[in-house]
Formats: C-alpha cells, structure tokens, sequence
C-alpha cells in the first residue's frame, strides 16, 4: 500500500515515462529516487528506490506534463542529479514514444546533473514484468523498489494490473489499467533488468 517517503531535492532522481495520451489513456511520468538514510525492512543499501511523485495527464502532450514536471522542481528547489527513462523510441508498432519525445524532455531537463537518457527495445513484456516484480522483491527477499503512499494512481495500477486469460500480454481493462505500471517498469527493465541484457544509452540528447 505504499509508505511514507516526501521527495528530497538532493535526491538522485530518475523520471520514466508512459507516452499515451487520450481520452482513456493517460500521459505518465513517475519520479523514483535513491534511497539513502534508515530503509524499509529488507532494503538493499545503496540500490534502493522508491516512487515519490507522479505526474499523470489524460488528454495531455509531452510538453504540457514537462512543464508540470519542470515547476515541481523550482518549486522543491530540486538541484540533485537526474536520469530519464521510458518507452524505446523506434518504430515498432507496440512503441508509443518519438525521438522527438526524448529530445523535448532533453531540453527541458538537461541542466540538471549527470543527465541521460536510457532506453532500450522490449522484447518480451514478461522481461519487464519480471524486472519489476524483481526490484519489489527478489527470491531472496531482498527489496529494492518502494511506492510513496501519495501516488495512489500508481498503487491501484500496481496492484488490479494482471495478465490476460491467455497470459498473451498485460489485461489493460478496456483502456483503464498497465498505463502507470507500464511507465513504472521502464525504471528497473533499464537499471536492473531480469534478462542480464546490455543496457544502452539513448542517443536523443544531442
């Protein structure tokens, strides 16, 4: 259900992204920060993030919610380092990013420290899930990913997203669900992928 965890503008940051936009299909951007200080119980020290603030527009564009974004963080006084991620911006059919999403978010936020922009192609979205599901809690107990309590549309996805009856991809409920999830896994399929694949830099920041 989420705990406890205020935003921290020394924070190390990372934004990841969900580029739908309609009527029923929301625009997401999640901010995850590194934890440091007392951790949850069976935290991982150094390797744990959790979701502290989401951003989350139906019937928006990349730049409306950049601007959003980008007013948060004068208004938190945030000067911590800051990492991008999201949907692969290529051609495939599955992929609702554009270069030009990544170039926008890059000169909105390429200020800020140790910025980059990470993504890399989906191959199977059960290598997502399972990265995810990972981070929330690995075989050994370890837990390397947390919700704040605050980001109630987030949680709710979390926790009703679940396959479909032919366990052929995510049941998004008729346009309702996997929205802020899907935006949630680009995070640890990037940083600590289930398959062991090569993570790759995205080149739209130039």
């Amino acid at each position: 259900a989420g705990i406890f965890a205020p935003f921290d503008p020394n924070a190390e940051t990372v934004m990841t992204w969900d580029f739908n936009s309609t009527d029923k299909k929301p625009m997401v951007c999640l901010l995850l920060q590194r934890m440091t200080g007392q951790l949850p119980p069976n935290a991982v020290p150094g390797e744990t993030w959790c979701v502290v603030k989401e951003f989350i527009f139906r019937n928006s564009n990349t730049e409306e919610t950049c601007k959003a974004v980008e007013e948060f963080f004068e208004e938190t006084g945030f000067c911590g380092e800051l990492q991008c991620t999201g949907d692969y911006a290529g051609n495939r059919r599955e992929s609702s990013a554009t270069i030009s999403d990544y170039k926008m978010i890059s000169n909105f936020f390429q200020r800020y420290r140790n910025w980059r922009v990470r993504t890399r192609v989906t191959r199977r979205i059960k290598d997502r899930v399972s990265s995810t599901n990972g981070m929330f809690k690995a075989t050994n107990g370890d837990r390397r990913l947390f919700i704040d309590k605050g980001c109630r549309n987030l949680i709710e996805d979390v926790e009703r997203t679940q396959w479909k009856e032919s366990g052929q991809g995510l049941d998004d409920e008729n346009g309702n669900r996997t929205d802020e999830s899907d935006g949630l896994s680009y995070m640890p399929y990037n940083w600590y992928p289930s398959d062991r694949a090569t993570v790759t830099k995205a080149q739209t920041t130039g």
